[in-house]
């Protein structure tokens, strides 16, 4: 499929600038499925596959920000500041370099074998948990006791033995994800999915064994992105 633009708009070039870039970058390697727009507020798609490894880009532009993502066979996600820390800021649509950037590391990730390598262990899922929550509470303060509780039993940096969490806590813990969680490691985008159910089915178990609740640590949670997770999970893994 060609680009074909009706308009010559500000918001047109850009979206052809972008194209160019993508077609320049990945050469032969891609093909144009899908695109969109350009339209008001400068909202504008474009739809690739990456033919080697059937891999799915979409790149999006929204109030003249850009952001691209690629997306495997198994659903899963990939962005490029989850390998690169200089792609975590705001990129514009109307930047040469803005673009480039977001264009060449995407290729040198995907072409390299580093999108969709990163993994996360059990142990480090119940840590990303804690340091959101501990995030939000430090922003407002005004938390329930059910919810300090939770995360005073979470915290990785009182644990004795820097491995577990407090003892009945991390046996629940495991208990819970080792049913849908078989292996050692997943992928970051699983481990989000994963961290959910935990939390819910944990709540579950709070209410009927226990008559107590992490109701609000639940819908604190939810309110989690896959961008902030990405970032707290790269914090522990530079840290580690």
């Amino acid at each position: 499929m060609k680009l074909i633009l009706r308009s010559d708009s500000y918001q047109g070039q850009c979206m052809k600038k972008v194209n160019d870039t993508m077609l320049k970058t990945f050469r032969d390697s891609i093909r144009l499925d899908n695109y969109f727009g350009p339209v008001q507020m400068g909202v504008f798609r474009l739809e690739y596959t990456y033919l080697p490894e059937g891999y799915k880009i979409s790149i999006e532009s929204e109030r003249g920000i850009i952001t691209i993502k690629a997306t495997n066979s198994e659903n899963q996600v990939f962005y490029p500041n989850m390998v690169y820390p200089e792609a975590s800021y705001y990129h514009s649509a109307s930047s040469d370099n803005d673009v480039s950037q977001l264009i060449e590391l995407t290729y040198r990730a995907i072409t390299e074998k580093k999108a969709f390598s990163s993994k996360m262990t059990k142990y480090e899922i119940l840590v990303c948990i804690y340091l959101y929550l501990n995030q939000q509470w430090l922003k407002d303060g005004n938390k329930s006791e059910e919810y300090m509780y939770y995360i005073g039993n979470c915290d990785p940096f009182i644990w004795a033995d820097k491995s577990t969490a407090d003892p009945a806590y991390y046996e629940i813990f495991m208990e819970i994800v080792n049913r849908f969680f078989q292996g050692e490691e997943c992928s970051v985008q699983d481990g989000f999915t994963y961290a959910k159910r935990y939390l819910e089915e944990y709540n579950v178990v709070e209410h009927e064994e226990y008559s107590y609740n992490i109701d609000e640590v639940v819908e604190v949670f939810n309110k989690c992105t896959l961008s902030e997770w990405t970032e707290i999970y790269k914090t522990i893994k530079s840290e580690r």
